[in-house]
C-alpha cells in the first residue's frame, strides 16, 4: 500500500506551526520510505502494517508532511530539527479525542513517530497507540 504519511489516521494529525513557534525543519532525507506502523487500541495486541511514503523536500520545509486534520488543534511544546513533540485535541460529529505526539529523527534516514490519543466516539470511549518508524 502506498499513501502519503499525512494520511495515516486522525490520531496521526500531528505538526503544525503554533504562533510564535521557531521554525526548524526536522532534518530528514526526502524521497521514498518503507514505513512499519504498530497501532494498539485499548489493551488488545497491536496490529501491524508496512508502508511505502514518499516524502518531498517541500512537504517538509513547509510542515506539509504532517498536516493536521480540521476539528484538531495542536500545540507545539518543543520544535528542532531531530525532535517535534506536543498535544493535540479533535473534535467532529463521530467524537471527541485528546493525546500526546512525538516524532524524533534519529538520522535523516530513520524516524520514530508515536502518538497517545483518548477519546470517545459513536461506539465508546477508545485508547489508542501509535507507533511508526
Amino acid at each position: 500500500m502506498s499513501f502519503s504519511i499525512r494520511r495515516l489516521a486522525l490520531p496521526l494529525a500531528l505538526v503544525i506551526l503554533s504562533p510564535g513557534a521557531q521554525a526548524q525543519t526536522l532534518n530528514l532525507r526526502p524521497g521514498g520510505w518503507d514505513l512499519t506502523m504498530s497501532v494498539a487500541m485499548g489493551g488488545a495486541a497491536a496490529r501491524v502494517s508496512q508502508l511505502k511514503s514518499c516524502v518531498t523536500k517541500e512537504e517538509l520545509e513547509k510542515d506539509q508532511a504532517f498536516q493536521k486534520d480540521e476539528g484538531c488543534v495542536q500545540k507545539l511544546s518543543e520544535r528542532t530539527p531531530t525532535r517535534y513533540a506536543g498535544t493535540m485535541s479533535c473534535k467532529s460529529t463521530a467524537g471527541q479525542s485528546q493525546g500526546t505526539f512525538e516524532i524524533v529523527a534519529r538520522t535523516p534516514e530513520t524516524v520514530l513517530m508515536t502518538t497517545s490519543v483518548k477519546g470517545k466516539g459513536p461506539q465508546g470511549n477508545f485508547d489508542i497507540r501509535t507507533e511508526i518508524k
